[in-house]
């Protein structure tokens, strides 16, 4: 029997994937659970048609990514925080807050994932920060005052 996969499914194919597979893997498994649907003529066409939208909306995706990632290179944040005497801060800054200030502050928006810091920041200063994302990365520097 051939399908064609909605989803990615594990030791079978990728989404879009046109797949020979048993018939009763494919009834009782694949379109039970909504991640194929049998494979006519009709259906290849219309899959071909959203798999090429898929692969350009990938490609101005890349380019938005690209494009943010450039706009944060070398730039700063600063970030408000309560701090003791010794420059600790009360509660630590998380990728979160810095997400949050980046959007704030530079107006540009990034995905949660792309930054990266070793450890919660909890002392006042200057930090470095990375925001990467696939093959690019770029630093920049997050201010924390009191």
């Amino acid at each position: 029997m051939k399908v064609i996969l909605l989803k990615d499914v594990p030791k079978t194919g990728k989404k879009f994937d046109v797949k020979e597979v048993n018939q009763g893997f494919g009834m009782n498994f694949l379109i039970k659970n909504g991640l194929a649907k049998v494979a006519t003529k009709s259906e290849i066409e219309k899959v071909s048609e959203q798999k090429r939208a898929e692969e350009v909306k990938g490609e101005v995706q890349k380019e938005l990514i690209h494009k943010a990632l450039k706009e944060i290179e070398g730039k700063g944040i600063t970030l408000s925080a309560k701090i003791n005497d010794k420059g600790h801060l009360f509660s630590a800054i998380h990728e979160d807050d810095i997400l949050t200030a980046i959007k704030e502050q530079l107006s540009i928006d990034l995905d949660k994932n792309w930054i990266k810091i070793d450890e919660p920041i909890k002392e006042a200063g200057k930090h470095d920060v990375s925001v990467s994302t696939g093959d690019e990365k770029v630093k920049f520097v997050v201010t924390v005052q009191g």
